[in-house]
């Protein structure tokens, strides 16, 4: 920053490149998760893929059992360069489920 303006300097980068970019395929990861902390059970389902179904005794490991089965599944087609059925239309949270949206790397 420049100490006499609130605008950053322009002789200190923002951004340090650590090397060149790659392409990385990247796709959003739908998880619908119903459950409660009183009960201590947790179920996680995929929103726009079938077949991704999760449990976990806290919502955040139902999520990540979801995703890594989102990731598994849609690895294996990407890799043989099929096309992913993605669920259409994809499924809506019901009464006292949750949607969360999860960027997943490939």
């Amino acid at each position: 920053m420049n100490p006499e303006s609130s605008e950053p300097s322009s002789s200190t980068p923002r951004v340090r490149a650590v090397g060149p970019p790659n392409n990385m395929a990247v796709f959003n990861c739908r998880v619908i998760v119903a459950g409660s902390a009183e009960s201590g059970e947790f179920t996680a389902r995929g929103g726009d893929l079938a077949g991704i179904h999760a449990q976990g005794s806290s919502q955040r490991e139902a999520m990540q059992a979801a995703v890594s089965a989102f990731k598994a599944k849609v690895a294996q087609w990407y890799v043989r360069g099929e096309e992913i059925p993605w669920v259409e239309p994809p499924e809506q949270p019901r009464a006292g489920e949750r949607e969360f949206y999860v960027a997943v790397h490939l």
